[in-house]
């Protein structure tokens, strides 16, 4: 922790680390809310592939002088947000591990 108060740059990236973190977790909650659970590891994987194709097109249309950051950071947290859900959704927490464990509080 001594390297992270000293190295500013470092922080730096936590700080958008916890930022990007609190943004799929929004987005997660937010997919959850507004579909069902995944049905299978099949389904599941198909809709990353989705989230990563639409991500994959942002690249694609990226340019020097339009590197449509915006687009992309928001393509990105869905990806993580559908993995987040296909842990939630397809493999669950692991077994021994309890709601009042600290990870899981809400």
């Amino acid at each position: 922790m001594a390297r992270l108060t000293e190295d500013r740059e470092l922080r730096a990236r936590y700080h958008t680390m916890r930022w990007a973190l609190n943004m799929i977790e929004e987005e997660t909650e937010n997919a959850m809310d507004q579909h069902r659970p995944m049905a299978g590891a099949h389904e599941g994987y198909g809709l990353l592939l989705e989230e990563l194709d639409e991500l994959w097109d942002e690249i694609k249309l990226s340019k020097k002088d339009d590197p449509r950051l915006d687009q992309m950071r928001l393509e990105a947290i869905q990806v993580a947000a559908m993995l987040v859900r296909f842990i939630v959704d397809v493999t669950g927490r692991p077994q021994g591990v309890q709601e009042s464990d600290p990870a899981c509080r809400l």
